[in-house]
């Protein structure tokens, strides 16, 4: 459930994943490159943590 809350604010924050901008041909924002220079993707920290 925490994961799921997780991705939920940043999709409340974005409008959207912001991984998904270049898949989807959009342009991505400061906000969106920064989010992705952080790294810090709620669907990769169970498996970083060993949760999977």
């Amino acid at each position: 459930m925490k994961q799921a809350r997780d991705v939920r604010q940043i999709t409340a924050a974005f409008g959207h994943h912001p991984l998904c901008n270049q898949v989807l041909g959009r342009r991505a924002t400061l906000a969106n490159e920064t989010c992705i220079a952080n790294g810090d993707f709620p669907h990769l920290r169970a498996f970083y943590a060993g949760e999977v």
